[in-house]
């Protein structure tokens, strides 16, 4: 005969104050309960890598956009308000004249044109 031990679950938003188990290292009472404390760890623990891959979709989504329109080159102004934010690229490479490519997927941005106004910067979409 096994013998029940009653444990609290280690899920602090789980609804079930204690569970029965005969498992001394069962920490949940469920795998919903498990999934939903491990998604919340990563939402607490990982917020800026979760808020930096939504704005770095969001760039590459404005970028796909505007290369489909062939509309290659766009100024600084045209990218800010289809969205794209410029804080959020970490990936660069520089080609055979020194350029600073950013990648995007399998778009690059380069900048082409420097303004003393950095609104009207010009920047040329590039295809990898």
């Amino acid at each position: 005969m096994k013998v029940l031990i009653t444990k609290k679950c280690e899920n602090p938003k789980c609804k079930l104050p204690a569970f029965k188990t005969d498992n001394l290292k069962k920490k949940y009472h469920d795998v919903h309960c498990k999934n939903q404390a491990n998604y919340w760890y990563k939402v607490e623990e990982y917020a800026w890598e979760i808020l930096m891959q939504k704005i770095r979709k969001n760039n590459i989504k404005a970028l796909k956009y505007l290369y489909s329109k062939n509309f290659i080159i766009n100024s600084k102004e045209t990218l800010m308000k289809l969205g794209f934010n410029f804080n959020f690229s970490y990936i660069h490479y520089s080609d055979e004249a020194g350029n600073k490519i950013f990648r995007f997927g399998n778009l690059g941005l380069m900048q082409i044109a420097e303004n003393p106004n950095s609104k009207y910067d010009q920047y040329k979409i590039v295809p990898f």
